[in-house]
């Protein structure tokens, strides 16, 4: 993909007089490009950023080169930005089916058409089987399975994912990184967030670490994977820690 899907230019947020976001800028043109580093650096503030959960200071975002800045949320998923947020966000009196079921009518068709209730349940099958479960009594893999598939049906071009390992036992993560790369080979454009460094590195066909609201640095996940005093030097950890 050539064009820039998305463009983060020189973005600063505030939370009050605390400098967030101190001019980050990069662009993504396809597959997945994951952001790592370590807790209050940034990164859910870049995702709430782009999506106009919170108000951007300066700088621009655009998405398939238009302005996006500062729109509200909704306007942001018409643009063809799917959002899988940091602690899921379900509704937890509300059943599987009934979540998915208030995307599948208003979902917008992008290239054909687009995802359905019934592709959601083809990819998650477990979903299927819980349809009737209340989300709140879903396991912490459920719900995030939950939360890819809600995200989905607004037939995205980027799908941005906050944390999706965190809270996860390890062997629901290898699962989730089977459907993180079935998506991306489907041809999904993913920002995918982690502090998971084996599922970052497994997922991402490239990384960019952020440090104190900026991007210190671009490596490939390879790399970072085989060398611990890289990982140490830009993370504080090693995969082996």
């Amino acid at each position: 993909m050539s064009a820039e899907l998305l463009a983060v230019d020189d973005l600063h947020v505030y939370y009050g007089s605390a400098h967030v976001l101190q001019g980050i800028s990069l662009t993504h043109r396809g597959g997945v490009l994951g952001l790592l580093g370590r807790n209050g650096m940034g990164k859910t503030t870049l995702a709430r950023a782009i999506m106009g959960l919170v108000p951007v200071n300066g700088g621009t975002v655009s998405v398939g080169g238009r302005a996006i800045t500062n729109r509200p949320p909704h306007r942001v998923a018409l643009e063809g930005v799917g959002y899988v947020p940091q602690g899921r966000e379900i509704f937890p009196s509300l059943s599987v089916h009934e979540h998915l079921q208030m995307l599948s009518g208003r979902r917008k068709a992008r290239g054909g058409d687009g995802w359905t209730l019934q592709g959601v349940y083809d990819m998650f099958p477990r979903l299927r089987e819980r349809h009737n479960v209340s989300a709140g009594h879903l396991s912490g893999g459920e719900q995030q399975m939950l939360a890819i598939g809600r995200a989905l049906l607004t037939n995205p071009s980027l799908l941005i994912m906050d944390e999706p390992s965190e809270g996860l036992a390890p062997v629901i993560v290898d699962p989730l990184i089977d459907k993180l790369r079935a998506l991306a080979d489907s041809g999904m454009a993913i920002l995918l967030i982690e502090q998971n460094l084996r599922m970052a590195t497994a997922v991402a066909d490239q990384l960019l670490i952020v440090s104190s609201g900026r991007i210190e640095a671009s490596v490939a996940p390879k790399e970072l994977e085989d060398d611990d005093q890289l990982q140490h030097d830009l993370l504080g950890v090693t995969m082996k820690a």
